[in-house]
């Protein structure tokens, strides 16, 4: 399970990019659970019944299980800053085959909206990832939507600050991008809220789910970066 980690580490990429999640813990209300043969410094806090699953994980030798019912995990702390240029990416698998409700994965927001999410949409069985234009109730938005399929995958959302975009990706493959003016971006302030989205509203849409190697950047990883990151295994070198 990789987390938020306050020590940012540079490689190569396209323009100015540093790790801002990393080492492998979560935190529980009243204590930390590493996973098998990990440490870090800051956490992702489970929330609910969310809980660390060896059984069947994702990636490595464990990863997180939620059930749906209002469990969630959050940041120990903000995240990145979303008016500049991010990349954040993660593993899911939902534990139901085409589910009618939506489910987030990731979301970042402020008083009235989230700046973005990604989620599963029931509606028509699709992934989807929202990106508003302003912290309020009725912003306008830019989405972006790739099939879905059943089993594991990976997803990572960017928005590229120079070329004014914002783009989806799904297993490695570029699956949507759509114009996002510096205008249309601002900067969330919440924590990262990881299975579940509306975090500045007390959240909704949870997702019943494992989900595994959430990764958090500031700034842009390369197509050929976030195609390795979708790979097997954990990639410690980016």
């Amino acid at each position: 399970m990789r987390r938020s980690c306050a020590s940012p580490r540079p490689f190569p990429c396209r323009g100015p990019c540093r790790e801002v999640g990393g080492a492998d813990i979560v935190q529980g209300d009243e204590s930390y659970t590493d996973t098998p043969g990990a440490g870090g410094s800051q956490s992702l806090i489970l929330r609910g019944d969310a809980h660390l699953d060896t059984t069947d994980p994702l990636t490595g030798e464990g990863s997180i299980s939620l059930d749906g019912d209002g469990d969630h995990l959050d940041s120990d702390g903000h995240q990145v800053d979303t008016d500049r240029s991010y990349t954040l990416t993660a593993q899911e698998r939902l534990h139901q085959w085409l589910p009618e409700q939506d489910m987030a994965i990731l979301a970042q927001g402020g008083d009235e909206a989230d700046a973005f999410t990604l989620r599963y949409r029931g509606s028509d069985t699709t992934w989807e990832a929202v990106f508003a234009h302003a912290d309020t109730a009725e912003a306008p938005a830019t989405t972006l939507t790739a099939p879905y399929g059943d089993g594991t995958h990976h997803l990572a959302v960017q928005y590229d600050s120079k070329a004014g975009q914002v783009r989806l990706f799904v297993d490695g493959t570029l699956a949507d991008s759509a114009p996002y003016s510096a205008t249309d971006a601002w900067n969330a302030y919440r924590s990262l809220q990881v299975g579940r989205d509306g975090g500045g509203q007390g959240g909704s849409h949870h997702l019943d789910g494992d989900v595994d190697e959430v990764r958090t950047y500031a700034g842009l990883l390369s197509p050929t970066e976030i195609r390795r990151l979708s790979e097997p295994g954990e990639h410690p070198d980016l």
